[in-house]
């Protein structure tokens, strides 16, 4: 899990994210078929004695970056409004289709972002960032 960037320090404001590939049994996996969808699953928490002055939505972003050659790939994105009173946690999953990534390395590393958007539709301060894991798209 990696921390979430809140313009105060704990106990102000607390949050963390973490992100696992789920294959096609609906479990995580590292080893995906070369054709095969998936999907990038992100969780996060938000909580802290200010946690409740947080509103408007969450923008959640997916990216893969190849470990050798080959492109790498934005793999979706999508928006959640924040309708919960802290602390609490989401669960997101971002749907990948088909033939995104190339077996052409065949390794890749997946990253998430998470900003939070006012009620505007404006980026805040507040975001984090992590690593989901590394996963491998089989040849054949």
């Amino acid at each position: 899990m990696s921390d979430i960037d809140f313009p105060a320090p704990p106990p102000v404001f607390t949050g963390c994210l973490s992100a696992n590939v789920i294959g096609e049994q609906g479990k995580p996996q590292r080893m995906l078929g070369k054709n095969a969808p998936f999907e990038i699953e992100v969780l996060w928490e938000v909580g802290g004695h200010a946690a409740f002055l947080v509103t408007g939505s969450w923008k959640i972003e997916a990216f893969a970056e190849s470990l050798g050659p080959g492109e790498s790939a934005f793999l979706g994105q999508t928006t959640t409004p924040i309708t919960k009173a802290p602390p609490d946690t989401w669960t997101v999953r971002l749907n990948v289709p088909p033939d995104t990534l190339t077996p052409v390395s065949g390794v890749y590393k997946i990253l998430v972002v998470l900003s939070h958007m006012d009620v505007f539709g404006e980026e805040t301060p507040i975001c984090g960032f992590t690593d989901g894991p590394i996963i491998k798209v089989r040849k054949s």
